[in-house]
C-alpha cells in the first residue's frame, strides 16, 4: 500500500519545474491515498485524482485543507442541490453570530464547489447539469448572505426590494469561475 502511494509525492510536493508546491496538500493526499488503498475511504482515490488534476481544487484545498471534510462526510458522492441546500440550510440557522454565519456561508460554497469538481472529473455531470448546478449554489449563496446581512443590520423585511442577477447568473449558464453580476433594485422607506 504505502509503495503505491510515495509515487504521488513528488508530484505533490512540486511544482513542473521542481520547485516546492505545497507541501501541505501532498501530506494530505497521502493520507487519504493510505486511506484508499486500505479500503476504508472508496472516495479517497477520486480525490487524489481531483487534487492532481484540477488547479481549481488544489488552490481551494491549499487555504482550507479542512474542506475535504465536504467530500468525507458524503463519501464522495455528490448530493443532489436539494438536499445539499436542506443540510446547509439546518446548518446555517444554528449559527446565531453574523461573522461565523457568513464564515460559514463560504465554507459551504466550498465545500459544494469541490463536490462539484469531483462529480465533474468522475463524468457524472453533463455540463448543462453543472451549469445549473453551479446557478443554483450562487443563488443559495446570494440569498442566504442577504439574510444574514438584513438580521445583522435589522433591516425591515418589508422593504421593497429585488436582487437581480445577470450574466451568467442571470441566465442559468454560471461556471467555475464566473464572477456574481448582480444588482440591487429597492423602493426606499420614507
Amino acid at each position: 500500500m504505502r509503495g503505491e502511494c510515495r509515487p504521488l509525492w513528488p508530484r505533490l510536493a512540486r511544482d513542473e519545474q521542481g520547485r516546492l508546491g505545497h507541501p501541505p496538500i501532498a501530506a494530505l493526499c497521502l493520507g487519504v491515498c493510505y486511506r484508499a488503498k486500505s479500503g476504508r475511504s472508496p472516495w479517497a482515490g477520486d480525490f487524489v485524482r481531483a487534487v492532481m488534476q484540477s488547479e481549481l481544487c488544489s488552490s481551494l484545498l491549499a487555504h482550507n485543507p479542512s474542506l475535504v471534510e465536504g467530500i468525507a462526510t458524503e463519501s464522495g458522492v455528490c448530493p443532489d442541490m436539494a438536499a445539499w441546500q436542506a443540510r446547509s440550510d439546518r446548518l446555517i440557522e444554528r449559527i446565531k453570530d453574523y461573522e461565523g454565519g457568513i464564515e460559514w456561508l463560504r465554507r459551504l460554497k466550498n465545500e459544494r464547489l469541490l463536490q462539484l469538481i469531483h462529480a465533474d472529473l468522475r463524468g457524472d455531470l453533463d455540463h448543462k447539469r453543472l451549469e445549473r448546478e453551479l446557478t443554483a449554489l450562487a443563488d443559495f449563496f446570494v440569498r442566504k448572505t442577504y439574510e444574514r446581512v438584513r438580521r445583522n443590520f435589522r433591516l425591515d423585511c418589508d422593504q421593497p426590494l429585488v436582487v437581480l442577477g445577470l450574466g451568467k447568473l442571470g441566465s442559468g449558464e454560471m461556471g467555475y469561475l464566473s464572477d456574481l453580476d448582480v444588482v440591487f433594485v429597492y423602493d426606499p422607506l420614507p
